[in-house]
Formats: structure tokens, C-alpha cells, sequence
């Protein structure tokens, strides 16, 4: 840096003349070069911008009771939904497993949830639902756990009313691998107000 005195011309300038910027330190102007910001793409960063990028296409992709669950629970640390589903998500998301996809809202519980390759293109889930599952309603969600094209979102498989176990999702791609997810609620998807906390698993579609 170096101590300037500007000529009258210069003063109608800004604080920027090209790579110089002008400033003032204990009633001296001074001038320095701009710096120019660093922006290397490593491995790791890479993966923390794309794993936070695919968190708010994910929160972006879903909507209803999914939003109002963690909508809920983020009011209760000031927080908003979206944000507080992309920190709580972040590790898991950059680890490659399943996220937290719903936060619970109302008593509503999973007592168990797995999932295993079915036949071809098809996974089989098996699930309880804490106080049964009259009235209830169980929705799955399916996404591609390497997805090879820019994005893509989730899946709903809806079991309708009532569910028994087990529900077989098909239509998959066979030998794909799939985080897939279950939640339980109150009434159908788009007019639910009650959903318990979701359950993730990774598994692979028959092949």
C-alpha cells in the first residue's frame, strides 16, 4: 500500500480507479490493488457446493405437509423451514446417505420401515405404524441415489388408505440404487395436516 495525495482531477472519481482502490486510513488516503477473489475447485468443495445445491432443489421439488412439518419445528428455533432442512440435511447429504425428509408433526409414529429388491425394477417395503394402520395412510418416496442426469427429485407411491404390509414400488429402474423413504399421515398427501418423522433406506431395484 502507499500514501497518495490525489489531484482535484481524481477526486470525482469513486474509490475504484481500474485495479486501484482508494482508501482512508488515520486521515491519509491510501491505495492499494484489488484483490481478485480466489476461487479453486477442489474435490471437497465441489462436493459441499453440490451437495448443498441438491438440498434446496430437493426442498424446492416438495411441498405441503413436508414443508409444514419443518416449517413447525423451525419456528421454535427462529428459524425458517427451508433453511433449517438444508443444515440439519447437509452431512448426511454430502455423505451419501438418506436425509431427514420429514420432521414429525403430530403423534403420528413409524414403529419399523425396511426395504429389499423385489422383482425386476421393483422394491418391497415392510412397515408398522405405531396404534395401526386404520385410517392412516403411508406415502414412499423414491430418488436416485447416483442419478445421472442434472436432477432428479423424488417419487411419491402412494399406498392409500389403510395400508398393509408389505407395498411393493415398481416401475423402477432395475439394479438402480434408490434412497427411498417412508412417512405415514392423517389423510391423503395434499390434505394432510399430521405426519410422522420419516424413515431412509438405501436400497437397490430387482433386477
Amino acid at each position: 500500500m502507499a500514501d497518495v495525495r490525489l489531484n482535484p482531477v481524481f477526486e470525482a472519481f469513486k474509490k475504484q480507479i481500474g485495479d486501484l482502490v482508494f482508501y482512508e486510513y488515520n486521515g491519509k488516503t491510501r491505495v492499494r490493488r484489488k484483490g481478485i477473489p480466489k476461487n479453486p475447485k477442489t474435490a471437497k468443495q465441489v462436493l459441499v457446493r453440490n451437495s448443498l445445491a441438491e438440498l434446496v432443489r430437493d426442498w424446492a421439488s416438495m411441498n405441503g405437509i413436508m414443508h409444514m412439518g419443518w416449517q413447525a419445528w423451525a419456528s421454535k428455533k427462529k428459524r425458517k423451514g427451508n433453511n433449517a432442512y438444508s443444515s440439519e440435511n447437509f452431512d448426511k447429504q454430502r455423505a451419501g446417505e438418506p436425509v431427514e425428509l420429514f420432521k414429525q408433526l403430530g403423534t403420528l409414529k413409524l414403529s419399523s420401515f425396511s426395504a429389499l429388491p423385489g422383482q425386476s425394477g421393483e422394491i418391497t417395503c415392510s412397515f408398522e405404524i405405531t396404534g395401526g394402520s386404520s385410517g392412516r395412510f403411508i406415502n414412499f418416496f423414491t430418488k436416485r441415489r447416483d442419478s445421472e442426469t442434472e436432477y432428479e427429485g423424488f417419487t411419491m407411491h402412494s399406498s392409500g388408505i389403510s395400508p398393509e404390509s408389505p407395498f411393493t414400488i415398481n416401475g423402477l429402474i432395475p439394479g438402480a440404487e434408490y434412497f427411498v423413504y417412508a412417512a405415514v399421515t392423517d389423510a391423503e398427501y395434499d390434505n394432510a395436516t399430521e405426519v410422522s418423522a420419516s424413515t431412509g433406506v438405501i436400497c437397490t431395484a430387482g433386477n
